[in-house]
């Protein structure tokens, strides 16, 4: 397992340098549009859809995508349930004069890919290769997705009508949430489902700014 392990984290390094290298260039020559393409280009096409096939186990995956949880954990689905309308007062509310039917769309659409793969491609990959080290494992998938998040905010081109550390400090304690729930349950379906409604708030939010639909 050393070898599949040590492959996972080359393909992450790698990903995350060409997602900070590249970033700024793209975005720099085609405006707010290139957030979009560096966020989908480096979850989609650098590491998320590759990682499910290459480093997710297939002995793997149908615990890894299962959507039972313990019956202990039922208090879950309360925290499931009570996070997006809470997220979306503190981030929407503020800003509501900004925000457009055609960006809700767009977010929707985009948050729908974007957060699974996350969830699948890196902490469901994560979860495969590192389920024997889970101390290690659970700061890897917490850590890793967060330096891939860092690179879009700074992006040249790109109005974010929140402050880039509240911003970043929100995904880290949004990232902790999803990491603590991939391992508790040793699966992404719930945190999925989670990323993806979150993701297309704040997208709703940073796609209206910006003129994006």
């Amino acid at each position: 397992m050393i070898r599949p392990r040590f492959a996972l984290i080359l393909h992450a390094l790698l990903a995350l340098a060409a997602l900070y290298a590249l970033g700024p260039l793209v975005a720099g020559h085609v405006g707010g549009v290139g957030f979009l393409l560096v966020m989908l280009a480096a979850q989609a096409l650098l590491f998320g859809l590759p990682a499910i096939w290459l480093h997710i186990d297939p002995a793997d995956r149908a615990l890894i995508f299962s959507e039972r949880l313990a019956w202990r954990d039922w208090w879950i689905f309360i925290l499931l349930a009570i996070k997006p309308p809470a997220l979306a007062l503190a981030l929407l509310m503020p800003h509501t004069a900004l925000l457009t039917s055609p960006a809700a769309s767009l977010a929707a659409l985009i948050g729908i890919l974007h957060g699974p793969l996350v969830e699948i491609g890196w902490r469901g990959a994560i979860l495969s290769r590192f389920g024997q080290f889970p101390r290690l494992g659970f700061w890897l998938s917490w850590t890793l997705p967060l330096l891939a998040q860092g690179a879009l905010w700074p992006l040249p081109g790109l109005a974010v009508p929140i402050d880039a550390a509240a911003l970043l400090a929100g995904s880290a304690l949004l990232g902790l949430f999803w990491t603590w729930l991939a391992w508790r349950s040793f699966s992404v379906f719930w945190g999925s489902i989670a990323h993806a409604l979150s993701a297309t708030i704040l997208l709703w939010l940073v796609l209206s700014a910006n003129g994006i639909a």
